[in-house]
């Protein structure tokens, strides 16, 4: 039909929908809908023939003058991080600091890519839906190569309770054109509990109990270290005269 063009859509490995749009002269061919399996589009490009302007982040194109074809480029999706580690190592507990750091796995099919960003959820519930301790949103980080362990990311969200309370966290990662991985394995962290705190019994001056006579101007003083968690050691002291 006179003054009527095609604008065909190339899958490119995925498909599209539609596969074509009839346009008059002047008109706009709407963005097709496009997916490929473990790709996202990173943008929209024109193969074939001429006339009008595509948008490279929708593929819509306007001022359609000739038939023509648009073809999605693909990137393809980290997949979601894996060995996810709290202060280096697998849901630990009993956790003695309020700056925990998280670090995972990146992976991509893409070989030569690379993560450059990070998302980091920290929540009371292991399903997320408790409280939001901490999102970190979409941020930067150091580059890192595909099958190795990204940098530590200090946790910054709000006040963590020191009650023996366990929280739940879970990683993601983006590549450098942001393509966002799935969730990470949801893992966990368990506070120190400060109410199970140490004492201190049998104290002692120069090996006795309450000694008089001392004649050493330096004397020596000792107790006993208790501590209901029984994998704790004492590594600081504080003494008062």
């Amino acid at each position: 039909v006179l003054n009527e063009f095609t604008v065909s859509y190339d899958g490119n490995g995925g498909t599209c929908t539609p596969t074509s749009r009839v346009v008059s002269y002047g008109g706009t061919a709407a963005a097709p809908s496009c997916t490929r399996t473990g790709y996202e589009t990173t943008s929209f490009i024109r193969t074939v023939g001429s006339g009008g302007t595509v948008n490279s982040t929708t593929g819509e194109v306007t001022n359609v003058t000739g038939d023509q074809t648009i073809q999605p480029q693909w990137g393809a999706v980290p997949t979601a991080p894996t060995v996810p580690y709290c202060n280096g190592t697998t849901n630990p507990t009993n956790v003695t600091t309020e700056s925990p750091t998280f670090s995972a796995i990146f992976n991509d099919p893409d070989t030569g890519d690379t993560g450059n960003y990070y998302e980091v959820e920290v929540n009371t519930a292991s399903d997320f839906t408790g409280t939001v301790m901490w999102d970190s949103g979409i941020q930067s980080m150091t580059a890192t190569t595909n099958g190795t362990r990204s940098p530590n990311i200090t946790y910054a969200g709000s006040s963590l309770n020191w009650t023996g309370t366990t929280y739940y966290w879970r990683i993601r990662f983006g590549d450098s054109t942001t393509l966002m991985s799935p969730w990470s394995s949801t893992q966990n962290f368990t506070m120190h509990d400060n109410a199970n705190a140490p004492t201190a019994t049998y104290l002692q001056v120069e090996q006795q109990t309450n000694p008089i006579q001392v004649v050493d101007t330096k004397p020596e003083f000792r107790a006993q270290f208790d501590d209901a968690d029984s994998g704790e050691t004492g590594v600081y002291y504080e003494i008062e005269v």
